[in-house]
């Protein structure tokens, strides 16, 4: 299992767009990509739970990846994340 935490730095916050980016990574891997915010935590996967977070600016999200390429998963979101959202 991979954790790690980011803090929106986006003055939009996690909008549309960042959302369905960031279901489309998820998509690309095996391992089940779960991102929460305060007692939320979704499938990533899924572009309305991505938005169902209501995640804006200095707000922090909560990933966890688990499967059998959580490593390779790992480095896209946190690359990803820290593109659209840091």
């Amino acid at each position: 299992m991979v954790t790690f935490d980011i803090i929106i730095r986006e003055k939009e916050g996690l909008d549309a767009n960042s959302a369905a980016d960031i279901s489309r990574e998820a998509e690309r891997y095996v391992s089940s990509v779960m991102i929460g915010h305060e007692d939320i935590s979704l499938n990533a996967r899924s572009l309305m739970g991505m938005l169902a977070l209501k995640a804006g600016k200095g707000d922090t999200l909560h990933v966890v990846i688990e499967g059998p390429d959580e490593k390779l998963a790992a480095e896209g979101i946190r690359r990803l994340l820290d593109e659209e959202l840091a």
